[in-house]
C-alpha cells in the first residue's frame, strides 16, 4: 500500500512539474533529498550499531539477567505468565533498550521476546495478555534517554539537542501509565 501511495505521489509530482515548467527544480530536489536521506540514515545506523553492540555485551556479561532481577516486581505485574515461567530476560532487555530511547536496537529484542511469548501461548490464533502488554510497552515506552531523538536533533543542527530529555520523560511516563492501565482493564474484560 505504501509503495502505491509513493508511486502515485511521484507520478503526480512529475506531471505537475512538467506542466508548471519546474522540472529542473524537481530534479535538484530529488538529488538533494537523497543526499540528506543518506546522511540521516548513516547517523541513525551508527547509533543503532553502537547500542546493539552494547546490548549484546550486556547480555553476554549477564547484566540483562541482573536487570531482570532488579525489575522483577514490575515484570511480575506486567507479564504474569512469562514471569512464572522465568522468561523475562528478553522482555527486560527490550524494556531496557526502550528506556534508553534506542527503539531500533530494541526491535530485535522485542521480536525475540514476542517469539518466546508466542511459544508458551496455548491459543496460537490470538495474542496472549503478555503478548499484548509487550506490544503496548513497545509502542508507548518510557524514554529516560531518548538517544535516537537526540541524534536526530544533532544531525539537524540543534544547539540544544538534549533539552528534549525532561519533556520526553514526562510525556512518555504518562503515556505508559495510561496504556498499561487500559491494557490491564481490557485484559480483565476480554
Amino acid at each position: 500500500m505504501i509503495g502505491t501511495v509513493f508511486a502515485v505521489m511521484a507520478v503526480v509530482s512529475l506531471i505537475v512539474s512538467i506542466f508548471t515548467g519546474s522540472l529542473n527544480e524537481l530534479s535538484n530536489s530529488i538529488f538533494s533529498s537523497a543526499s540528506s536521506a543518506l546522511d540521516l540514515t548513516l547517523s541513525l545506523v551508527s547509533v543503532m550499531c553502537l547500542w546493539c553492540g552494547i546490548m549484546n555485551v550486556f547480555e553476554k556479561k549477564g547484566i540483562i539477567k541482573k536487570l531482570s532481577k532488579r525489575i522483577s516486581f514490575i515484570l511480575r505485574f506486567l507479564f504474569p505468565d512469562a514471569y512464572k515461567r522465568g522468561m523475562c530476560g528478553e522482555i527486560s532487555a527490550n524494556i531496557s533498550a526502550n528506556l534508553l530511547g534506542i527503539g531500533n536496537a530494541a526491535t530485535p529484542l522485542g521480536i525475540s521476546a514476542m517469539k518466546r511469548l508466542h511459544s508458551i501461548n496455548p491459543d496460537k490464533t490470538r495474542a496472549s495478555d503478555d503478548m499484548v502488554m509487550l506490544a503496548v510497552l513497545n509502542t508507548a515506552s518510557i524514554d529516560i534517554l531518548p538517544a535516537t531523538l537526540i541524534s536526530l536533533r544533532q544531525s539537524a543542527g540543534s544547539l540544544m539537542a538534549y533539552d528534549i530529555i525532561l519533556p520526553t520523560v514526562i510525556s512518555s511516563t504518562l503515556t505508559v501509565i495510561f496504556a498499561v492501565t487500559v491494557t490491564k482493564m481490557f485484559s480483565k474484560v476480554f
